[in-house]
């Protein structure tokens, strides 16, 4: 009971300062503002931190950030900043499944005016660039990690591109299995 009226108390702070009586959105000038120990005990504690361009509220354990608010909504675990809405410094573990909205997906890929790339261009790019078309590059993704839909839609229309070489592979294979066959049939009638 007492965590859950604490973190009511922490999510109310993060989104209104004006209860510490500084509204920094007036404020013209940079001010920075001591952090402010809202609840302290030996295992956690919840701290208020301003400045003119950055209000957030945080949850500590052991001096390590375990949960920050932002005034304009971003959450992050782990860490005292977040980038983006939902900044997470850690493994990420979901029950059920984690979805995630994308405007197109690759089946354009087997739209009969899909212009597949001839399969030695395409293994003469990999050999050359030392990745997959629609991937991003090692040092960018060891530098800026990768993104979800965008590495699984990469992934997904490599995937299909090689059933339609799979498929042309196979037009060949039955094609040379009938001259060979004809071959032989020929063959052994003369």
């Amino acid at each position: 009971m007492k965590v859950k009226v604490l973190l009511t108390i922490f999510v109310l702070l993060a989104f209104g300062n004006q209860y510490f009586g500084q509204n920094t959105t007036r404020i013209k000038q940079k001010k920075i503002y001591d952090p402010v120990e809202i609840y302290k005990n030996p295992q956690f504690n919840i701290s208020y931190k301003a400045d003119s361009a950055n209000l957030s509220l945080t949850l500590f354990r052991n001096d390590e950030p375990i949960l920050t608010i932002d005034s304009i909504g971003r959450f992050s675990f782990g860490k005292n900043s977040p980038k983006y809405k939902l900044d997470v410094c850690g493994s990420i573990r979901a029950s059920e499944e984690l979805i995630v909205e994308t405007n197109e997906w690759c089946d354009f890929v087997f739209n009969e005016n899909y212009k597949l790339q001839p399969l030695s261009e395409r293994i003469s790019f990999i050999k050359e660039q030392k990745h997959l078309p629609y991937m991003k590059p090692e040092k960018s993704v060891t530098e800026n990690g990768i993104q979800i839909t965008e590495t699984m839609k990469g992934l997904l229309q490599n995937i299909e591109e090689l059933y339609l070489y799979i498929e042309i592979l196979n037009e060949r294979i039955n094609k040379l299995e009938n001259e060979n066959q004809q071959l032989k049939q020929k063959c052994l009638s003369e």
